[in-house]
This record gives C-alpha cells, sequence and structure tokens, in this order.
C-alpha cells in the first residue's frame, strides 16, 4: 500500500516525496494498492489507482486480489467524463485481478515454447503507457487479468481455476464478434484447471474459448436474436487465427456447440465448409446437460479420451502439447457447461471412485467462472448456470434465466457502446464507438423498458406477482415479432 496526496493541482506519491506531478482534480488524499496504468481519451490523458480490493485466494505463496475501487485522475486535456461510467463499471465490477504472482502466465504449457504472454496481462499497454510516462512509477504499477481467479480446499487437496481475458479483441458481446486481420478472435479465454496436493502440483490442464473464428457480426435490432451479417470470402481470417493457436498452443480440438439451424445455421454452415482443414467436432451439448457427464455420450467421451492423452492431461504433471478450443454464439453458457463436463471427465481419470468428494468444488468454481465472464461480456450472469449449482434444472433455475434473458436484452442495446468504448479505451484501441443507429436502438429499447417497468408496476399493484414473468414474454417477444 502506499499513499497519494493532491493538492493545488499537484500530485505526489508521499513514499516517493521528490516528485510532483501536474494533474487537474480536487484536492484529495487517498490510499492505493497500486497503479493501474496510464490511458488516453481523445486528447485528454489519465492515471488509474487502484484504491480499494479484496483478497479472493492464493497463487503459489501469494495473494490475489479482485480490484473493487479505483481512483480515475485526469493528468491533462479536458475532462471526458461521459466515458468514466462506462471505465469504472469495467474495472470495478469485472474480475480485475492482480498479484506479486504473474497471473496472466499458465503453468500448462513450456516456458520456453513461443508464446504471447503479454496477450492475457490486461493493462498491458497501460502500463507501457506509465513506464512512458515516468519510469519511476513502474514500481507502483501491478500487473493485472481480466477474467476468473478463485481456488478451493478439500483436506490437502486444493483446486484452482484461473481464467484469462485476452485484451487484443476485447468487447462488448453485439459489438465485438469473430475474428480481425491478426487472428484475434472476441471473447478469447484461456481457462487452466490446477489441482494440488500439500502445495505440490499433480495436474494442470487448460481449455480455450473464442468467438467463431470467421468475419461475422450482427444487424442489431430489437429482436433477440438479430441477424447474423457474413461475407463469403472468409477462409484466410480463419487461417490466420488457426496459426496464431498452433504457435501458442500447439495441436488444436475444436468443439463447435451452435445449432445447424435458426438464426446460428449461417455461421454453422460457413464454419463446416473448413472441416476437412482442422479437427472439428459438431456437438449437441443438450445430450448432456442432464447429467453433465461426458460417459453418457460413449463417442464424444472416446474421442476427448484420445485427445486429452496426446495432449499429455494424465495424473503425473507434463505440458501440454494442444488444446481443446469451444464456442457456442457467445462463447459463454454453453461453453462454460461444456468445459465444465471436460474438466470433471479430467479429475475422474486423476481421482477415480474418489472424483465425487471433489465435484462440489468444482461445480462451485466452474459456476461462478460462468457468471463473471458472462458479466464482462454480456452484462448478466451466465444462463443455464443453475445446471452446475444443483446438477438438475430447478423451476427457480429456469425463472432465473429467463430473467437474465430479457435483462440481457436491454442491457445489450441501452449500456453496451458506452461499455464496449471502455474496453477500447482500456486496451488502446484507436477507435471509439459512436453511431447514430446505435443511438437510435437505444431509444427504441428505452421506449420498450419504459413500457415494460411501467405495465410491471401495475400488476405489482394488484399483487400478482408470477404474471411479471408472463408480462415479460408477452411485451419481450410481441417486440421481437414486430421488429
Amino acid at each position: 500500500m502506499f499513499s497519494v496526496e493532491i493538492n493545488n493541482n499537484k500530485m505526489k506519491i508521499l513514499e516517493c516525496r521528490e516528485k510532483a506531478y501536474s494533474v487537474i482534480s480536487k484536492n484529495k488524499k487517498f490510499l492505493c494498492s497500486g497503479i493501474y496504468g496510464i490511458i488516453n481519451i481523445r486528447n485528454s490523458q489519465y492515471i488509474i489507482f487502484i484504491v480499494d480490493s479484496r483478497k479472493v485466494s492464493t497463487f503459489f505463496s501469494s495473494d490475489v486480489f479482485e480490484v473493487s475501487k479505483v481512483e480515475i485522475i485526469l493528468l491533462k486535456g479536458s475532462p471526458e467524463t461521459q466515458y468514466i461510467y462506462g471505465l469504472r463499471s469495467v474495472l470495478e465490477n469485472c474480475g480485475i485481478y492482480f498479484s506479486k504472482t504473474f497471473l496472466y502466465k499458465n503453468i500448462s504449457f513450456d516456458k520456453n515454447k513461443k508464446r504471447l504472454k503479454k496477450d492475457f496481462w490486461f493493462n498491458y499497454n497501460p502500463c507501457k503507457a506509465l513506464k512512458v510516462y515516468d519510469r519511476d512509477l513502474i514500481s507502483f504499477s501491478v500487473r493485472c487479468i481480466q477474467g476468473y481467479f478463485n481456488s478451493m480446499t478439500y483436506g490437502s487437496t486444493k483446486i484452482t481455476l484461473i481464467s484469462r481475458r485476452c485484451w487484443r479483441r476485447c468487447g462488448a458481446r453485439f459489438f465485438s464478434r469473430g475474428v480481425n486481420k491478426q487472428g484475434y478472435v472476441s471473447n478469447f479465454v484461456e481457462t487452466e484447471q490446477i489441482i494440488q496436493i500439500d502445495n505440490k502440483v499433480i495436474h494442470a490442464f487448460l481449455q480455450i474459448r473464442g468467438s467463431i473464428p470467421l468475419v461475422w457480426g450482427h444487424k442489431v435490432n430489437l429482436k433477440y436474436a438479430p441477424e447474423i451479417i457474413l461475407p463469403e470470402k472468409n477462409a484466410q481470417f480463419f487461417f490466420k487465427s488457426h496459426d496464431l493457436l498452433l504457435s501458442k498452443y500447439g495441436s488444436i480440438y475444436y468443439i463447435n456447440l451452435i445449432n445447424d439451424t435458426n438464426y446460428e445455421g449461417i455461421l454453422y454452415k460457413a464454419f463446416n465448409k473448413l472441416r476437412n482443414t482442422i479437427r472439428l467436432n459438431n456437438f449437441n451439448y443438450h445430450k448432456l446437460q442432464k447429467t453433465l457427464d461426458l460417459e453418457e455420450n460413449k463417442k464424444l467421451s472416446k474421442q476427448i479420451d484420445k485427445i486429452l492423452d496426446k495432449f499429455n492431461s494424465k495424473s503425473t504433471i507434463k505440458y501440454q502439447k494442444g488444446a481443446i478450443r469451444i464456442n457456442c454464439i457467445d462463447c459463454l453458457d454453453r461453453t462454460n457447461l461444456m468445459q465444465y463436463i471436460i474438466a470433471k471427465h479430467l479429475v475422474k481419470r486423476l481421482f477415480g471412485k474418489n472424483f465425487l468428494i471433489y465435484n462440489s468444488i468444482l461445480r462451485l468454481l466452474w459456476f461462478y467462472n460462468g457468471n463473471m465472464l458472462s458479466l464482462q461480456y454480456a452484462g448478466t450472469p451466465a444462463i443455464k448456470a443453475g445446471l452446475l449449482r444443483h446438477e438438475k434444472y430447478t423451476v427457480n433455475g429456469y425463472l432465473k434465466d429467463f430473467y437474465y434473458s430479457v435483462q440481457r436484452y436491454f442491457i445489450n442495446r441501452l449500456f453496451h457502446g458506452q461499455i464496449h468504448d471502455a474496453y477500447n479505451i482500456l486496451t488502446y484501441k484507436k477507435y471509439i464507438f459512436k453511431d447514430k443507429a446505435t443511438t437510435k436502438l437505444s431509444i427504441q429499447s428505452f421506449v420498450m423498458l419504459s413500457l415494460v417497468i411501467y405495465v410491471y408496476k401495475y400488476i405489482i399493484d394488484f399483487k400478482i406477482p408470477l404474471l411479471k414473468y408472463i408480462l415479460y414474454f408477452l411485451i419481450f417477444f410481441t417486440f421481437n415479432f414486430l421488429s
């Protein structure tokens, strides 16, 4: 911890008294856990301090903290207050973690293998800018990841789950899809499961997820599932992405969970045109959702076992030689369940009949992992997460899924332009989102939301709480039909 004092537009770090920095701010004094870095918004420059954090666990003897509050101080230029809310939303509510141990480096792959480790150092560019601003401030900076981190212990066994979200093409759900020219896909996350006994690592396995590696997007409107826009020429961008994964992880095994019909069908067909050039398994995860057990599907179970053996995932700790890449349309709800199913299968192979002791820990870790990654990309907790929490669908689970679906609908249309701006600023993208069509969509969504709230309050006055779900359903799908 260190102290920062601002007086008469001069900022001092009290542990480094010999320097004073010019700022544009009210007089204040606060304690800090670290400096997140420096960001630029148009012609203005800000420095971000982490002023509050909570300890979530430990990682190889080092405490791991999650950011809960930041102080954003203007260094120069004019205040850009319209972006501050979005920045705070991302930094304070969306799983930003730091530790003395470098969380952005995994342990599942050979350290000598060519890997772009800085892809998961989420504040890489803000730290780089901080170094340019003043090298002496680097000692106060922290290296962060965005994603999820936690560990749970049973006896002498500790299970850690860590998800690292790549900053190269992060963003908000409908505004960040597919692959770019450099081969980076939207919502790309590596999730590593680490098992220790008596503080010794006996098992580590890493899975990856990411948007379907084609150039695609949406024509966003009031429809729940907006139309997918997909250019005809796409193969070159896919191979760019595939080659990037090969250089980082070795052999890649694709599991595709999207549907071959309805609005997802166009992506399914385009992705499967490349099937002969990669190892791709199209799988309907609904066949496993009753038990969440891979062995329910013998064919897939045998295929996965072969892949796992090839990737060196047996009990003795070895470096992985490849990775399983899973996707659905958002790489959130279905993907998280499928990754849990594979993670559970691995623990079964490791502990045999005793795996049931650890399954409740696994379910909780993957439940919270799914919720956090979903909040970061879609703005709500994960849908179908109740399957992980309770190992079955409950009435409450169905109602929650419906509520989150409606909530996600409005959040994505009302607020995600602002959140996407925040991601662009934090990751040093030059493009600031400003679109008249999006403004029009936000107004339409706001009117629709106002109508829902008005009628909802009317129903509550008549003390018929169950009808709120019917109300949501009717209004939601009426607008979907009309649009």
